[in-house]
């Protein structure tokens, strides 16, 4: 999947954070007619804004939970994994709306924006966001004034400096964001509530010749043995013959007998190769990369421990969701426990949405552990 692209819209702002980030990053011009020429994929705007809450200050970053302008309003899924990756960094960071106008605003106009919820507003976010997929354009944006201290301010070069700080300070994290998108399947796996043979015999019957009385035989006998002398001979090329073809007959079976168990061992290896390739690529379908345990505050719940290798992360909340544990990992078994929030689930991967196409399934828990952890 394309790595995402950084959007710095000011000449500023892309110096600042040149460098800083290896993300690919391109300036894309002041206000909202500079956009992107075509489809890049996810990205991410980075740059400066006015504040429309009285309560940011100069310096402080503002993360765009949704993306408004004129008519029209777009979800920025990812957004507080990046707002909690800004934090952990000991950023000062605001997660809320961020409008985007077509001019500059100030006095009455800035008063009147503010009443809408939005947090901040600039000139180009919304704008940009067209060229990203729905829900795939995350926002980082410094505050550079604020109500108290507008744009046209003797002050303004120093708080823009500030401002361009913090943005800088900022890019590790547009580096995390790229290195998390991508494709991704999640395995829900829902916890149980509150383990002789015969033997031939040839019988030839002895033969009994009396001596006669003149010392010799008679005629006939004579030509009777000779008579049984052409028998027995007889008998014997008959035995002979049937002994041949009996041997050839045996041989022929022996053939087809041997080629016929190759022929099955042939086949038996052929069906052994097929299951082997079926059960690797089952294997490989039920790997996961990573496991989060979704859990209430307490955490109760015992964790399964799956394979050494595999990293387990109890989770509470979105912001629990480390953006640096994502990196690489395109299949996730989610755990969710009895103890954990209504909608948990379904805001994570909300969440994981906004970093590339997430593919869902379901299963228990037990199936799950018994089909891929305890491996």
């Amino acid at each position: 999947m394309h790595p995402g692209t950084v959007c710095a819209p000011l000449r500023s702002e892309w110096a600042a954070l040149r460098g800083a980030t290896a993300a690919p990053m391109v300036r894309t011009g002041r206000g909202p007619t500079h956009r992107l020429n075509s489809p890049t994929g996810a990205i991410a705007v980075a740059g400066v804004a006015g504040a429309l809450d009285p309560a940011l200050c100069p310096g402080d970053l503002v993360v765009a939970q949704e993306i408004r302008r004129a008519g029209s309003a777009l979800p920025s899924l990812a957004a507080p994994l990046l707002h909690a990756a800004l934090r952990r960094l000991g950023l000062p960071v605001h997660l809320g709306p961020i409008f985007s106008a077509e001019n500059i605003v100030d006095g009455p106009a800035r008063t009147r924006l503010a009443t809408t919820g939005a947090l901040a507003v600039d000139t180009e976010s919304a704008f940009l966001a067209d060229a990203a997929p729905d829900g795939r354009t995350v926002v980082v944006r410094a505050i550079v004034d604020t109500p108290g201290a507008p744009l046209v301010h003797p002050g303004t070069v120093l708080r823009g400096i500030r401002a361009l700080h913090a943005l800088r300070c900022a890019a590790p994290v547009l580096d995390q964001w790229s290195a998390a998108l991508g494709e991704r399947e999640v395995v829900l796996c829902y916890s149980p509530g509150p383990g002789a043979t015969g033997v031939g015999h040839s019988i030839f019957p002895a033969r009994f010749w009396p001596e006669s009385t003149g010392g010799s035989r008679p005629k006939a006998c004579r030509e009777n043995e000779k008579a049984l002398a052409d028998a027995e001979s007889e008998r014997a090329k008959a035995l002979a013959d049937a002994e041949s073809e009996r041997a050839k007959a045996l041989a022929d079976a022996e053939s087809e007998r041997a080629k016929a168990l190759a022929d099955a061992e042939s086949e038996r290896a052929k069906a052994l190769a097929d299951a082997e390739s079926e059960r690797a690529k089952a294997r490989n379908r039920s790997r996961v990369d990573l496991v989060l345990v979704l859990v209430g505050p307490a955490g109760a719940e015992p964790i399964l421990s799956p394979p050494q290798g595999i990293p387990v992360y109890p989770v509470d909340g979105v912001e629990a969701v480390d953006l640096r544990m994502l990196r690489g990992v395109r299949r996730i078994a989610m755990a969710v426990t009895p103890s954990a929030p209504a909608g948990l689930a379904s805001d994570l991967i909300t969440a994981l949405a906004g970093l590339g196409p997430v593919r869902v399934r379901e299963t228990t828990a037990d199936q799950e552990h018994r089909s891929t952890l305890g491996r």
